[in-house]
């Protein structure tokens, strides 16, 4: 009974929230790897493949994006941690923002 009524307090505060406020972030990753870690060959007989091996080589990207349709991307190579998040919000989400939104 408790969630149902923080789901019905959440429902009846919802229209006042200013949703032009509302800043969503997403973060997404592409493996770059083209060519397969693994091949079947005839016994005894080596597997040739002729695109170059970029194993492990990853492009990800973070972005934000309002109501409005702006948007703050951040495309780099590896993984998103926690101090390049960090990094991302202090030094391209924060000064988007404006004073108006903070």
């Amino acid at each position: 009974m408790k969630k149902r009524n923080k789901w019905k307090n959440w429902q009846t505060a919802l229209p006042s929230l200013a949703l032009k406020k509302l800043v969503f972030v997403d973060e997404s990753s592409l493996n770059l790897a083209y060519t397969r870690l693994y091949g079947w060959e005839k016994a005894n007989q080596r597997v040739r493949e002729g695109l170059a091996d970029v194993r492990f080589k990853r492009q990800s990207i973070v972005s934000t994006i309002r109501l409005d349709g702006s948007q703050v991307p951040l495309v780099f190579e590896g993984t998103l941690n926690g101090v390049l998040f960090v990094e991302y919000v202090r030094k391209c989400l924060v000064p988007s923002l404006g004073e108006v939104m903070l």
